[in-house]
Parts: C-alpha cells; structure tokens; sequence
C-alpha cells in the first residue's frame, strides 16, 4: 500500500496540438527528490478525420539526477502512438448518460479507447473533450462508454476512435531529482493529435 502525498502533477495539460507546427513539447519537469516511486499516464487522440502519422508521435519518460542541465536527461520508457489512419464518426444526436449516437459503427469495437471533441466553439475546444473506453456497440446507432462522460456532447460534436492509446509506466524514483515527458512530432504532415500526461508518487511504501 502506497501514501500518496501529491494526487497529481501535470507535466502535459491537455493539449490539442497541430501537425507541421509543433514538433517537440517538452512538459513540465517535476521535483520528485522526496519521493521513492511513482506512476506516470499518458493520453494520446488524434483529431484529424481518415490522416496517419507516420513514423509516428512519439512520447518519452524522461529522468535526471542531481545536476539537471541541458544533456543531463535520460529517457527510461518510450511509447510511439499507432501510424493507422484515425477515424472520426460526428454524432448525429445528443449524448444521453453512457450512450454516444453515431450514424457509423462499424469502426468501433467493444474495449476502444475514443476521444470525445466538443466543437461547439467550432475550435475543438479541450475543455470540452475527453477520453473514454467503450462498453458495448449498437450498430449502425451509437455506442456506449463505460462510464458517463464529465461532458454532454451534441448534433455536429466528433468522436475519434483508430489511433486513441493510454499508456502508464511506473517509476522508481530512488535517485532521481526531476521526472519529465517530452512530446516528439517528427513528421510535419502527419495528423493533429490531442495529449495530456500527468503523474502520481508515493512517499512511503508499506
């Protein structure tokens, strides 16, 4: 049993990031001297309609000891999101509890991880958006998440299933000063992606 002392930091607030414009995000870096492990998450979407990445986004967990300057960060896990094409289905009426209307199912699978994007804004708004994992298919109607989403979402709003991935990674910590993720975009005409990463530590371990 752990004693979690800091629910979480956030090294990557989520973003939504453009393809050909952002080819490097360097999160935040975390002091964790005075902790003795933890555990990082990390949010992956893409938000662009029938686009693959190739070779691929690619994040990095990356740590450093006491002297933390330029060259001084090592990377201790990589996780490279999938080079198939995202898919977008556009709701075709409003969320009700669990259930998400779409006119098309047929790329939706029990298990998916999607991404749900408020476009109200008509700029995909994050604060809008989220991340969810799907219960069960109606098909050619709608599907249904396992747990109802924070948001409502209506007639026009996307849904983003092929290439969503959630990944998490733990971390011993015994000797590390500063725990980091960087964000690597290496091809400008790949798809634009939404991401977030945070983390969680534990200060004693029973």
């Amino acid at each position: 049993m752990a004693d979690y002392t800091q629910a979480n930091h956030t090294f990557i607030a989520q973003t939504h990031f453009t393809a050909g414009t952002t080819f490097a995000e360097v999160g935040t870096a975390d002091d964790v001297s005075g902790y003795l492990s933890g555990t990082v998450y990390i949010d992956h979407a893409p938000i662009e309609d029938a686009t693959a990445n190739d070779p691929g986004i690619t994040y990095e967990v990356q740590i450093a000891g006491p002297a933390v300057a330029n060259g001084d960060w090592t990377t201790i896990a990589t996780f490279t999101a999938s080079t198939t094409a995202s898919t977008m289905e556009t709701l075709d009426g409003s969320s009700s509890a669990t259930t998400i209307p779409v006119a098309a199912t047929g790329d939706v699978d029990v298990r998916d991880h999607v991404y749900l994007r408020d476009d109200s804004d008509g700029a995909g708004a994050t604060s809008g958006s989220e991340w969810a994992q799907v219960d069960y298919v109606t098909d050619g109607e709608s599907f249904a998440v396992l747990e109802t989403p924070t948001y409502s979402y209506t007639t026009g709003e996307d849904v983003f299933i092929l290439g969503v991935a959630r990944w998490a990674v733990d971390v011993d910590l015994a000797g590390v000063s500063q725990l980091r993720v960087v964000v690597w975009n290496p091809d400008d005409g790949g798809h634009n992606w939404a991401s977030r990463a945070y983390a969680r530590y534990a200060t004693a371990i029973e």
